[in-house]
């Protein structure tokens, strides 16, 4: 019978599991999103945000949706990756395409009915560019910290 050696951490090193780095991933995230729509409301009239308690509850409703969403893009490319040939890869653009959109939509609508008038976008189509141009913000935020975090790990 063997046994395993638990590992100590060395002086100074902390030991983070999956699911400590999970949560620290989610709430960098929200804060992330909270600081970005907090912008957009202070220097652009395309949107509207009534308190700053309403940008942490849209921040985790936008985070959960945008995970639900790379959930199901996750899906969808494992669907297609199956299958063979232009055509298949073609009606995968589509439906990645499609995905994105609607999700998008469905976002700004959901948001809509849960915040009401405390959170408003204003502008081309009703205000869902302002809305897509704000989710894409998001995004980008995240992939530049993913960026910094893992050009930190190399240093020493």
């Amino acid at each position: 019978m063997t046994t395993e050696k638990k590992k100590y951490p060395r002086d100074g090193e902390r030991v983070v599991n999956n699911s400590q780095r999970l949560f620290l991933v989610y709430i960098i995230c929200i804060l992330v999103d909270m600081m970005i729509l907090n912008l957009y409301a202070e220097f652009t009239h395309s949107v509207y945000v009534e308190s700053f308690s309403i940008t942490i509850f849209i921040a985790i409703f936008l985070q959960l949706f945008i995970a639900l969403t790379k959930q199901v893009e996750h899906k969808l490319s494992i669907f297609f990756s199956e299958k063979k040939g232009h055509l298949s890869k073609i009606k995968y653009f589509f439906a990645l395409w499609a995905l994105v959109f609607f999700s998008k939509v469905l976002m700004l609508h959901g948001a809509n009915l849960i915040f009401g008038d405390k959170i408003n976008f204003y502008g081309v189509f009703n205000g869902l560019l302002a809305f897509i141009i704000l989710i894409l913000s998001f995004l980008l935020g995240e992939y530049l910290l993913i960026k910094v975090y893992r050009a930190l790990e190399t240093k020493t």
